[in-house]
């Protein structure tokens, strides 16, 4: 095993159930999770509380385990989340043959002392990184977590055969709550204690996370300072729980973000309305790496409809899209895709707004 940087003085109140050791129970509000697998934790934990706080600026829900049973099942259990998994060479050989195939197994880290001796890491493609320290495997976690952010962008499909049947029960369903949950937030009205609810809420989800906990503070304090895309567009905890909430149909979530979700809305649309009568035809791209199956839905539905159940974001340079799609090249279990839209403003009825001078 490689060496731990740790810190003395930082506290965590950690429970030891069927070698399982959680740093949080916190409910799940980003797209993706972080396990740990070592046997030496348990020994370690002083040792290794510095690491866990910095992996907590990335994962509001890290979970460690010291039995490789106890971690398989977990993964195995998991189908919502992606997950980025931490384990020690010796662990890692036998617990990479029986999970590397899961879907939601994204990327692996091998945590060892002598990384020479791990020959076996060659044949696993979702290996990123073997390394006796723990500081690369953090800094190469960050950058995946970003992609993986981006990417999972929630989809529903409309079939070709769906779209000419007036039965609304062939509908797929996921397009149907989308619009449903859509409708039903832009009727709702809220006032200012909703953002202090919103705020109270992700205090408990962050609560580990000291940099997230300051701008949560922040957000309550000047949310009408800033305009509602300002928020949306900042790199914090805002974005990512919206965007696993639309992906998930996580109703508690949804429900409690539902001003911000309104707030945005209305202010495209209210930036669409004053410029879509001046404005022509034009193209937009979006590059991103899309789950196999996924893809393959789509591919099966040629002549269908796709919605994007949350705020997409998309670009007008191709190269910046193709920076994006290239990302998830060779990446196992994933289809690097590019999006070219060609959007009419005559006939579109869904309002968009450019993010120059507006965005973070």
């Amino acid at each position: 095993m490689g060496n731990f940087t740790g810190t003395p003085g930082l506290k965590r109140n950690y429970s030891n159930k069927k070698n399982v050791i959680k740093y949080c129970e916190n409910k799940i509000v980003q797209n993706f999770i972080l396990i740990w697998l070592d046997s030496s934790i348990g020994q370690l934990q002083k040792d290794c509380q510095y690491t866990i706080s910095e992996l907590h600026k990335v994962f509001n829900s890290i979970t460690l385990f010291t039995d490789l049973d106890a971690c398989r099942e977990f993964i195995e259990k998991k189908r919502d989340e992606q997950i980025f998994l931490i384990v020690s060479g010796k662990l890692g050989e036998k617990l990479v043959p029986l999970v590397h195939k899961y879907v939601r197994l994204d990327s692996i880290y091998i945590f060892c002392g002598q990384p020479t001796l791990h020959k076996w890491t060659k044949q696993w493609e979702k290996i990123k990184l073997v390394h006796n320290q723990i500081e690369p495997i953090c800094q190469s976690i960050v950058c995946d977590a970003a992609q993986c952010e981006q990417d999972l962008i929630p989809t529903s499909i409309l079939s070709s055969n769906d779209s000419s049947n007036q039965d609304l029960q062939q509908v797929n369903s996921s397009f149907m709550y989308s619009q449903l949950i859509k409708d039903i937030l832009l009727e709702m009205t809220y006032d200012k204690q909703a953002i202090s609810e919103l705020a109270d809420f992700c205090r408990k989800s962050y609560r580990h996370n000291l940099d997230q906990l300051k701008i949560i503070d922040e957000f309550e304090r000047d949310y009408d300072k800033h305009s509602p895309i300002w928020w949306y567009t900042r790199e914090c905890f805002a974005y990512k729980m919206l965007n696993r909430s639309l992906r998930t149909f996580d109703i508690d979530v949804i429900a409690i973000m539902g001003f911000f979700m309104k707030d945005i809305h209305q202010q495209i649309q209210q930036i669409y309305s004053a410029r879509s009568s001046s404005m022509g035809s034009f193209i937009v791209y979006r590059g991103q790496g899309m789950l196999d199956d996924e893809f393959i839905g789509i591919r099966n539905n040629i002549g269908g409809l796709l919605a994007f159940n949350s705020f997409l974001s998309t670009s007008d340079d191709l190269n910046v899209a193709m920076k994006f799609a290239r990302r998830s090249v060779g990446r196992p279990g994933k289809t690097s895709v590019l999006f070219n839209m060609e959007v009419d403003p005559t006939l579109t009825s869904a309002p968009f707004v450019s993010l120059n001078n507006i965005s973070h």
